[in-house]
Parts: structure tokens; C-alpha cells; sequence
């Protein structure tokens, strides 16, 4: 009887062990990275007709490669997905249509004109489009659905406005506009009821409008580098007394 339960015993150790290093093989697994860099292959640079295969993964990263666009239509298994990081490269357009749990998205130094389908990815709360060619806000399809994003960086294009759409951005905290050709200051960023930070510096503003709506939430705001006079500053300054607005 003793001999039974300690083999019984031992069976049961077994089993909790091997449940364990399954879960850690499982976790572990969950967690892989895809280096493009790494498994260029994999990406169908060399043979354009492979698909990605991502079900292993649930991060992509990239610097410099040289392929412009990625068929999402070869992708397989995307819904693991939670990070994408494919810096300076050459991307010309990119699509979100098989990213449903992504949160994170790097794009930063390619060539970007267009990305699509942004609106699958709900639960984007980090974006990363600065220094690309984007030429306008509706050329990023789906932005505007994007009720989880808190940071958003589109500084280094060739945005020269914003569109009054913009504060549907309602959980938006961190805006980076950064050289861009933005002439007319855009109103809209006051409607932004979480908007904390604001980066307008390296325009082309040269004027402040004569009244602007008090924001008790915006704590910082740069317009460095704009063709604003002084008085100008001072006097948005005064319209914005809880703000530390940088000249």
C-alpha cells in the first residue's frame, strides 16, 4: 500500500513537472522575437512567393532592410502580434489587416506614404511614424479609430495641417509634430481633452491666432524654431498660463 502511494506520489511529481516546463515552453515560445535581420528568408525577400509564417512570434523587428513593401495577404498568424519595430529602412506603404492585438508600431526612418488598415489594430496605444513621407493625416488609414493611443510621433514628414478629425484622438497624451510644414496653428490640438504634450517645433507658423481656449491639461508645448515673434510667444503664453510653452 505504502509502495503504491509513493509511486503515485512520484506520478503526480512528474506530472506538475512536466506541466511546468510546458507552461515555460509555451511562455517562452509566446514571447519570440522575429530579428529580421536574423531570418531574412522567412520574409520572402529572397523568394517573393514564401509566406510569413508568424505563429511563434508575438514581436518583429528590423533596421535597415531593403524590402519597401510586405503583402499582408502572405502573412499567417499575425494575431500574436504585439510589437512591430522596422526602422530606417525602405517600407513605401504598410498594412495593420493582420494586426489585431498590436500595441506597439515602429516604423520610424523608412519611406512611408501610406499605411493602411490601422483601424484593425484597436489596441495601439504607441506609434512611431516620424521621419517618413507622409504628405497628409488620411493617408494613415484608420488613425482615427484609435480609441487606446496615448503617444503618437509624426515629426520628420510633410503634414501642413491638421484636419478637425484629429480630436477623436480622446486618450491621446504625447502629439509629436516636429518639422513638418504645418503653417496655421492647429486649433483642434485644444480640443483634446487628455492631450499633455505638444511638439510643433521646426513649422513654418508664423502667426498665433488672437484668442485661444484655456487648457488646464496641456503641460508642455515647443514652437521652437517657427517664424514667431516674441510678442507673439509671450502673448500665447499668457493665453496659456498652465502650459510651459517652449521659444
Amino acid at each position: 500500500m505504502k509502495l503504491r502511494i509513493y509511486h503515485n506520489r512520484i506520478w503526480l511529481l512528474a506530472f506538475m513537472v512536466g506541466f511546468f516546463v510546458t507552461c515555460q515552453s509555451e511562455e517562452k515560445k509566446s514571447e519570440k522575437t522575429m530579428d529580421m535581420g536574423e531570418e531574412f528568408r522567412l520574409l520572402g525577400y529572397e523568394n517573393p512567393t514564401i509566406s510569413w509564417d508568424l505563429n511563434n512570434f508575438n514581436s518583429i523587428v528590423g533596421y535597415g532592410q531593403p524590402i519597401d513593401h510586405i503583402p499582408y495577404t502572405d502573412i499567417i498568424g499575425g494575431e500574436n502580434i504585439t510589437t512591430i519595430s522596422i526602422q530606417n529602412g525602405a517600407l513605401v506603404e504598410f498594412s495593420l489587416a493582420k494586426f489585431p492585438r498590436l500595441e506597439i508600431l515602429n516604423l520610424k526612418g523608412n519611406k512611408l506614404k501610406v499605411i493602411i488598415s490601422m483601424e484593425n489594430s484597436k489596441n495601439l496605444n504607441h506609434i512611431d511614424l516620424s521621419e517618413n513621407r507622409l504628405g497628409s493625416i488620411p493617408e494613415i488609414s484608420g488613425l482615427y479609430t484609435l480609441n487606446n493611443l496615448k503617444e503618437l510621433d509624426l515629426s520628420g514628414n510633410f503634414l501642413p495641417m491638421l484636419d478637425p478629425s484629429f480630436d477623436k484622438l480622446d486618450n491621446l497624451k504625447v502629439l509629436k509634430l516636429g518639422n513638418n510644414k504645418i503653417i496655421h496653428f492647429p486649433l483642434v490640438l485644444l480640443k483634446m481633452k487628455s492631450l499633455e504634450e505638444v511638439d510643433l517645433s521646426y513649422n513654418s507658423l508664423t502667426k498665433i491666432p488672437e484668442k485661444l481656449e484655456k487648457k488646464d491639461n496641456l503641460k508642455y508645448l515647443d514652437v521652437t524654431g517657427n517664424d514667431l515673434e516674441i510678442n507673439e510667444v509671450e502673448q500665447l503664453r499668457k493665453m496659456l498660463p498652465n502650459t510651459t510653452v517652449i521659444f
